[in-house]
């Protein structure tokens, strides 16, 4: 069964739950690092959190500053269901590694851009960019890792996702961080049928020692931990595996971080031909390997499509509505939304390759 990684935040009577985003068939679940640990500061520097309005509930996700203005993460941050979300709705906090309640570097949008191609059915494409109302102050931006992905590198995953599976875990106050392993087994493509190759337009990851991305962490950065300044291989897409399809009608989310499964995550550098020209950057600005042989001043760059409004009033009125939706589904101990509960999901079997129903 495939699961989106978003997590579902309410105003009132609701934690922090699955949110079915993108489409109706997938069952999207943001994911949130399990068994990791708390990034150092300035470790994942460009690491954005994502908060989507909708009234009574919101969601969150997780995203990477390329550019002052420019935000990458995953396509289903942004939809709500199969509808895509108002850039008016979304907000978007960096510069800390802690979540939105806590960090006043807060940032309207003013475009919210998925891939034209994106395929909710199939999570093709699940890649999308957020254009800011205003540069950050942030001077580190993330780099795209240009060569090929082998299965021996070091991979980590991070993002302000769930760190368990208890029904009552909500969103991580601080970024958090954990180990993956890249790997080519060929149940890869049992799991995801779209998948070819690990340098085609998802990477593949195998879960090991229970570790895992998991609700919440949707978009969220894949990076290369090995290298200075953690360039980016991927971001955080969807999970499935065996045991998922065992939650199809049990009326649960399905756990995260179970060993035998398999994570995928968006082959960013597959895609870097649409990125810069979306964002209007130059591609030796994103690449990893052109910014080891050209000066720092390359990070300057700015989206032309940005509107350089302020935005500061408008983000203001929204942050103590923001702090209390969050503050709220913190202090809850039962993990209950009625619109949330009422949303059907789909639970997506990898064998036999069906669409079977998954009511949350």
């Amino acid at each position: 069964m495939l699961r989106l990684l978003i997590a579902c935040v309410g105003l009132s009577y609701l934690g922090i739950w699955v949110k079915a985003q993108s489409n109706s068939t997938f069952n999207a679940i943001d994911l949130k690092v399990i068994n990791g640990v708390q990034v150092q500061t300035g470790t994942f520097s460009y690491a954005a959190f994502i908060y989507s309005d909708y009234g009574n509930e919101g969601s969150a996700c997780t995203g990477s500053l390329i550019a002052p203005n420019v935000v990458v993460t995953a396509a289903h941050c942004l939809f709500d269901e199969d509808i895509e979300t108002n850039p008016s709705q979304i907000t978007v906090s960096v510069g800390s590694i802690y979540n939105i309640k806590y960090n006043t570097d807060i940032y309207s949008v003013s475009k919210s851009i998925p891939h034209p191609q994106y395929d909710a059915d199939t999570a093709i494409n699940d890649i999308g960019l957020l254009i800011l109302s205003r540069n950050t102050d942030v001077k580190t931006f993330a780099k795209i890792y240009d060569s090929s992905i082998t299965t021996d590198m070091k991979a980590t995953v991070a993002g302000w996702g769930v760190t368990s599976n208890s029904n009552t875990s909500t969103v991580s106050d601080v970024l958090m961080s954990v180990p993956l392993e890249i790997t080519e087994s060929s149940q890869c493509k049992i799991y995801n049928p779209e998948y070819t190759n690990n340098n085609g337009g998802s990477i593949c990851t195998a879960t090991q020692d229970n570790q895992d991305s998991c609700y919440g962490d949707s978009g969220g950065p894949l990076a290369l931990s090995s290298a200075s300044g953690y360039p980016l291989l991927g971001l955080t897409s969807f999970g499935n595996g065996p045991s998922a399809a065992l939650y199809a009608n049990s009326g649960q989310r399905p756990p995260c971080a179970v060993n035998g499964g398999f994570g995928y995550y968006t082959h960013l550098f597959y895609y870097i031909d649409w990125i810069a020209s979306t964002a209007s950057l130059s591609k030796s600005s994103l690449l990893y390997s052109s910014s080891n042989t050209t000066s720092s001043s390359s990070n300057s760059s700015t989206s032309s499509t940005n509107t350089l409004t302020s935005g500061a009033s408008s983000v203001a009125s929204r942050v103590s509505s923001i702090t209390s939706t969050l503050s709220s589904s913190m202090s809850r101990t039962s993990v209950v939304s009625g619109s949330c509960v009422s949303k059907i999901i789909f639970a997506l079997y990898a064998l036999p390759f069906v669409i079977i129903p998954l009511l949350l």
